[in-house]
């Protein structure tokens, strides 16, 4: 097996003008993995998708449906949500006609912020997706749960899981500096940033 660094497909067509945290999605085949460990219960300042302040799931659950409202129809996506445990809204990307945007608003307006951060897990569960191109990650802190935890595990199975899906992964660290999220989006042809 080659441990050479897996890049995005090139893009075809046109694609929805669409952006989470500032990133632009460059995508109509995404998933966003959203980390709602305890931790994402912080406060967090208003911003363009909040007008008072409100915890740090808020703001990511405003980002992500923001994103979402943007995507075009003919637009795939999933949500992935991880804390001790992992959650899906569909068990594959959906078509995002007006029945499945309600059903994931619902899906999203209905989650709280609990348990550790099991990010490997949700970040896996992400890529074994069929006709996925794009993954948004999003996580506050450093993984503490799942079957793999230390930032060398991780990379080296994300690497073989996405050797030839070639997923471009975007991080977004919340409140923090991460190596493990700047690294992933290196290795995986993305972006990082930190809010």
């Amino acid at each position: 097996m080659s441990d050479s660094i897996p890049q995005p497909r090139a893009k075809g067509g046109t694609v929805s003008k669409s952006i989470f945290y500032g990133l632009s999605l460059d995508s109509d085949s995404v998933v966003f993995v959203i980390d709602k460990s305890g931790s994402m219960g912080a406060n967090a300042p208003a911003d363009d998708t909040m007008d008072t302040p409100g915890t740090r799931l808020d703001q990511a659950l405003n980002n992500a449906t923001r994103a979402i409202e943007l995507l075009d129809d003919h637009a795939i996506a999933n949500v992935v949500m991880f804390s001790s445990g992992v959650r899906t809204w569909k068990k594959d990307p959906v078509e995002l006609k007006k029945k499945n945007r309600k059903d994931l608003y619902e899906f999203l307006n209905a989650q709280r912020p609990d348990g550790g951060a099991n990010l490997f897990d949700g970040l896996e569960k992400a890529l074994l997706q069929e006709g996925v191109d794009r993954i948004m990650l999003l996580s506050d802190g450093s993984p503490g749960s799942g079957k793999f935890i230390t930032t060398p595990d991780i990379l080296r199975e994300v690497r073989r899981l996405n050797q030839s899906k070639r997923i471009a992964i975007d991080c977004v660290s919340l409140g923090m500096r991460s190596d493990l999220l700047r690294r992933l989006a290196e290795e995986n042809g993305g972006r990082y940033i930190e809010r």
